[in-house]
């Protein structure tokens, strides 16, 4: 019988060898590749083809540009909560202005209901913004005032404020001579969304990716920054690419140590294949 003590040693050796390789394998990170989706359409077009999808770590963003909608929100937060019971919802909204009438005339039910506010910033695109005055200047200080104030004004209220800035002046983008730095935006508001779908279209998402794991290293923020991308057809909205070529650059982020990934969507059929494409990482 002492003969086979080390055959039988070696066999749970090998055993374990085998099982740590297998695990390896099949394991993910906790909450890799959670998407937050912004919705633009219809909150019925995510219950009719997007609920097969949705997995423990998403989340959903309602926007709204028009301050007092608060049936017409409430609506929308009822019908998701209704789906996806115990999914995050949060609420993004434009312009200085109407961020600050949000904060100030929100409803304490939907205060509440939100994890957060969402704030976008897009010099150059205030058109599309109705009719408060234009978002501002470049200028990163103006900008990183204007956030610390509206956060200020948030928190008196019970309400984090997140920050969705343009990602067009990260150092690899087309406004990099304006010297901003989105890690020290981080320390004035509760979480950065940075737009890098521009980044992504452009094949530089690597470097993106890794300049600005280095800016909030820098500046010591310790929530991570969370990246986003549009799925759609070539050309349909300014920096939308198709599902493989966005589900790369959610991989490459993943890669470089982010789980969470704000996602945007177009083309249905390009956004269902994006899903597809998730589905098939956790195989």
């Amino acid at each position: 019988m002492p003969k086979l003590a080390p055959l039988i040693e070696a066999i749970v050796v090998v055993g374990v060898l085998v099982g740590l390789f297998l695990g390896l394998r099949r394991v993910r990170p906790v909450g890799a590749y959670a998407l937050q989706y912004h919705i633009y359409g219809s909150v019925s077009e995510v219950t009719q083809y997007f609920k097969p999808y949705i997995r423990p770590g998403d989340s959903f963003v309602i926007s709204s540009i028009i301050p007092g909608d608060w049936v017409g929100i409430r609506r929308r937060v009822q019908t998701l909560n209704a789906e996806f019971p115990g999914y995050p919802i949060y609420f993004r909204t434009s312009g200085w202005d109407r961020v600050r009438d949000f904060i100030n005339t929100m409803p304490l039910d939907l205060i509440e209901a939100f994890p957060a506010i969402l704030h976008t910033y897009e010099p150059g695109n205030e058109a599309l913004y109705g009719p408060y005055p234009p978002q501002g200047p470049h200028d990163f200080q103006w900008v990183f005032d204007q956030y610390r104030q509206v956060t200020t004004l948030a928190h008196q209220r019970g309400i984090d404020l997140w920050a969705v800035p343009s990602g067009r002046y990260v150092p690899e983008r087309d406004l990099a001579n304006y010297n901003w730095d989105y890690g020290v935006l981080g320390t004035v508001v509760d979480r950065v969304i940075v737009q890098t779908q521009g980044s992504c279209k452009a094949g530089k998402m690597p470097a993106t990716v890794r300049s600005m794991n280095q800016q909030f290293a820098n500046a010591g923020v310790t929530t991570p920054w969370m990246p986003m991308t549009a799925v759609g057809l070539i050309g349909e909205v300014a920096n939308s690419v198709p599902a493989v070529e966005s589900w790369a650059c959610v991989l490459e982020a993943e890669r470089q140590g982010l789980r969470q990934h704000a996602h945007q969507w177009w083309d249905m059929q390009q956004a269902l294949h994006f899903l597809d494409l998730r589905e098939a990482a956790f195989r």
